[in-house]
């Protein structure tokens, strides 16, 4: 089993930043699991994904935004039907 890092910002792209991991401390895949109040979603990443993210702020960027859209998309898609 890896390592666990948390963090929290007043979104996800400050989260990640936050984490100062470097792309050379990526060993392996990995989960990102992100939270909205009582709603989370959880993305599993390849190692060759993960080292882009944290090595390039662009790539940061693009992942937050998606990571956001995903995330309110399961929040309207988990709700009641009438």
């Amino acid at each position: 089993m890896g390592k666990e890092y948390n963090q929290t910002g007043n979104n996800i792209e400050e989260a990640l930043i936050k984490m100062n991991l470097g792309w050379e401390q990526v060993k392996g895949k990995g989960t990102i699991t992100v939270s909205l109040g009582e709603q989370t979603h959880e993305h599993l990443f390849q190692m060759k994904i993960l080292r882009r993210i944290f090595a390039n702020k662009i790539m940061m960027t693009h992942w937050a935004k998606n990571l956001e859209f995903l995330l309110k998309s399961d929040v309207k898609t988990n709700l009641p039907k009438l």
